[in-house]
């Protein structure tokens, strides 16, 4: 059975999704870890690369190919995913809400452990910044 773990920015996603992937023993996918790779390889923080996808479809499309693909070829799975709900219909579909200060403070408390690997964005050295950064992903998506 694929599994989709849907949410919002700092909802826990990728944690949920990885604990559940140990539990299952199956294996796990994290497109927010995709979306992030395809940004370090621009020179780019994940805001610009979501900036970016205003106007240049494959930013999305890439990913989500990728997605569907690892779902397809693997029929036991955890796929943390902002966009699986739709592109995966067959999936057991979990959604996780947060606030957005919860967000802000979550994602803030992770970016002062590992700043390299989330990628996020510039300046953002406050919860005040991440709220910010967290409103906007929102708007953006």
């Amino acid at each position: 059975m694929v599994i989709t773990i849907n949410g919002r920015p700092g909802s826990g996603k990728s944690t949920v999704a990885r604990r559940l992937a140990e539990h299952l023993g199956v294996p796990r996918l994290y497109v927010g870890d995709l979306r992030r790779t395809m940004a370090r390889e621009r020179g780019m923080t994940l805001a610009e690369f979501n900036t970016l996808g205003e106007t240049d479809p494959t930013t999305d499309k890439i990913p989500d190919d990728q997605m569907v693909a690892f779902a397809q070829a693997n029929p036991d799975e955890v796929i943390a995913t902002r966009t699986g709900l739709h592109l995966i219909p067959d999936s057991l579909k979990i959604f996780l809400d947060v606030s957005e200060e919860e967000a802000a403070r979550r994602i803030f408390s992770t970016l002062q452990r590992d700043p390299v690997s989330r990628n996020e964005g510039k300046g953002l050295h406050t919860e005040a910044a991440v709220l910010a950064s967290v409103k906007e992903r929102i708007r953006n998506d």
